[in-house]
């Protein structure tokens, strides 16, 4: 799920020059009207895509009926992309990770929605989607990394460093309860703590400005030095493997403490667990975003098109609020987070994670930079010392400043 999220950065830089082949069978028009047509990067027959269907079926039927055509790419999203860049056939709309928005906006293909004074969204999800004042997609749903600890512990105070958090580990351990585990060779995990140390992953521009395009970030030793000794106390708080079926292993009572998201969090409450949910200890995660392109393949979007975006923030932002509970994942705004149903759902917890987090790259370089970072951490965990990754990976940045 994680490195999906690194995946959808690598396609979208390469999406612009991809000439693989791929066929979209699309089904007739019913009846007279046109139907909209929604593209969205789930897997079809998943739990999100099934909720995504519910939901936007509902709003499609109040009022005037809105004929609705939706289409799971999973996997083949980056290739339909490309295959539309090509040839011009897109569809009305694009569920999509924010982190290709700015790519196709780039390339001119959104019809932009206004910026509300009044609209909390998250600042994350703002920074991810505003554009030259607009915003380029409409924020439906995000996602983002907490600390998940079993509710046996909850009278002990939430672990404020890694050190607090690994005392805790090793006394519940101790007391004949579950262990904790860290998937520190997966980036995702383990980033979050050099973004804390002052570290970034690409240049974010001065607030109330676009984060510029091509902008490399600027590694620091004493950054990535606070990443890696962050990555050794991980490792030496972990007293579990990382268990191959994560909720199945929280259900069973073998899990005191580990990073959760909230697709895995929803799930294992579908399932009858409770966890309390907090913020990582020092650290700073990075959040995902889904939004709702208008997709500009003529002068001005398809009224019905509209009308299901209209819909979707009608009633206090009533349909967002839905679809990111019917799909497990968070809501986009402050205010939405005070909603009984994101409580009922054990997602209030996220709040704080969510709203300290930063978005998940997108700029011209990511894909590159993540892959950089990847490789020393790995190298890191393999029993490289320190200072030497720390110079390569301080040489390749240059490097690619260099090539570019």
């Amino acid at each position: 799920m994680r490195r999906r999220a690194v995946a959808r950065v690598v396609v979208v830089l390469l999406v612009l020059s991809m000439t693989l082949p791929f066929v979209l069978l699309r089904c007739d028009e019913i009846g007279r009207r046109r139907p909209v047509v929604i593209w969205h990067s789930f897997t079809q027959g998943s739990r999100e895509d099934l909720a995504i269907r519910q939901v936007l079926s509902v709003l499609a039927a109040e009022g005037r009926e809105i004929t609705l055509e939706i289409v799971a790419l999973g996997d083949l999203f980056g290739l339909a992309l490309a295959q539309a860049l090509q040839t011009g056939n897109f569809p009305d709309l694009l569920m999509l990770p924010a982190e290709w928005a700015p790519t196709l906006y780039r390339a001119g293909l959104a019809h932009t929605l206004p910026l509300e004074a009044q609209d909390d969204w998250l600042p994350a999800v703002a920074a991810a989607l505003t554009r030259d004042g607009q915003l380029i997609g409409l924020p439906l749903f995000c996602s983002t990394l907490a600390l998940g600890r079993a509710q046996s512990l909850s009278g002990q105070p939430w672990p404020d460093s890694l050190a607090a958090l690994g005392r805790q580990a090793r006394e519940a351990v101790a007391g004949g309860g579950g262990g904790a585990y860290w998937p520190i060779q997966d980036l995702f995990y383990t980033v979050p703590w050099y973004m804390a140390n002052g570290g970034e992953l690409e240049l974010g521009g001065a607030p109330g400005t676009d984060p510029p395009w091509d902008a490399l970030p600027a590694v620091d030793s004493p950054s990535l030095s606070g990443w890696l000794a962050a990555v050794d106390a991980l490792r030496s708080t972990a007293t579990l493997e990382v268990p191959e079926n994560v909720i199945g292993a929280w259900l069973d009572g073998k899990v005191a403490f580990g990073p959760l998201i909230p697709g895995e969090l929803s799930a294992m409450r579908s399932l009858g667990a409770s966890v309390d949910i907090g913020p990582l200890p020092g650290a700073v995660s990075l959040l995902s975003t889904w939004a709702m392109m208008l997709v500009r393949t003529a002068p001005a979007p398809r009224d019905d098109a509209v009308e299901l975006v209209i819909r979707l923030r009608a009633g206090g932002d009533d349909g967002l609020l839905y679809l990111a509970a019917a799909v497990g994942f968070l809501p986009p705004r402050y205010s939405l987070f005070d909603n009984d149903l994101v409580g009922a759902l054990g997602l209030a917890g996220y709040l704080g994670p969510a709203a300290d987090a930063v978005p998940m790259p997108s700029g011209r370089y990511a894909a590159e930079v993540w892959a950089i970072f990847e490789t020393a951490l790995l190298e890191y965990v393999a029993g490289a010392k320190a200072n030497e990754v720390i110079s390569r990976l301080r040489d390749s940045i240059t490097q690619l400043a260099a090539d570019h």
